[in-house]
């Protein structure tokens, strides 16, 4: 998504480093606290960013793609992608917490299987079997992010990913 990509990367450095923090400090409540609070943070700012470039989208598509044809195709897509953005973040967002607590397993498996199982069959099912038009091949992409980030978020919640981070253990 080009709204989210730096400053998402950042968030999810932060998210990594504030759950080593919490975590070396043997503190579960401080990693998922501030894992919470990195989440809704994030994809507030970044779904105000998207929101902020919703009324110039035409412009952007034409200055993405100067062909009046290509323009029509890149509005749907910035359309998706734009409303797309908050389940971007968060599942980036916790992607990074993941990595920090060690249990970067968590993401390959939830990204992965939300590209290869859910965008891809969507988007040719879509765009080849019902309704055959290339916008419905970015209604799989729009599909994809809100799986990924309910399924993470799930994972977040109810897993013990914080079980892979190094903690500081005392000596006797």
């Amino acid at each position: 998504a080009p709204v989210v990509c730096g400053p998402v990367v950042a968030f999810s450095g932060a998210g990594a480093m504030r759950v080593v923090h919490g975590r070396g400090a043997g503190s579960r409540a401080e990693a998922r606290g501030g894992g919470w609070r990195l989440v809704l943070g994030g994809a507030g700012s970044m779904a105000r960013a998207a929101a902020a470039l919703w009324p110039f989208l035409k412009d952007l598509a034409a200055f993405i793609a100067p062909d009046p044809g290509a323009q029509a195709h890149a509005l749907v897509y910035l359309r998706y992608n734009l409303l797309a953005t908050p389940f971007s973040v968060i599942s980036m967002c916790l992607g990074g917490i993941f990595t920090g607590a060690g249990a970067a397993a968590y993401t390959f498996f939830v990204f992965g299987s939300a590209i290869w199982f859910i965008r891809l069959p969507l988007a040719y099912v879509f765009g080849h079997l019902v309704w055959q038009t290339s916008d419905c091949v970015f209604l799989g992409m729009f599909i994809s992010p809100i799986f990924q980030a309910s399924v993470i978020l799930f994972i977040f919640q109810t897993r013990a990913w914080g079980r892979f981070a190094m903690i500081k253990r005392r000596r006797h």
